[in-house]
């Protein structure tokens, strides 16, 4: 008995889409996290939240 296991894409393919979602995942969890501290705070106001072309997010925070 033999089991063939055929993968859409190749293990170096994956390790990349598991890299980039965990940092992904790792991102939202910071920015939740910055965001929380400043709504906490009353030193800073959460001015903008904007999602860059590259996935990235920008913060602009605004002193009080």
């Amino acid at each position: 008995m033999s089991i063939k296991i055929e993968m859409e894409k190749n293990p170096e393919e994956i390790m990349e889409l598991m890299k980039k979602n965990t940092g992904k995942k790792l991102q939202e969890v910071i920015c939740e996290d910055i965001k929380q501290e400043v709504e906490n705070n009353d030193t800073f106001t959460l001015a903008n939240e904007e999602i860059l072309e590259d996935d990235s997010i920008l913060l602009t925070l605004v002193l009080n």
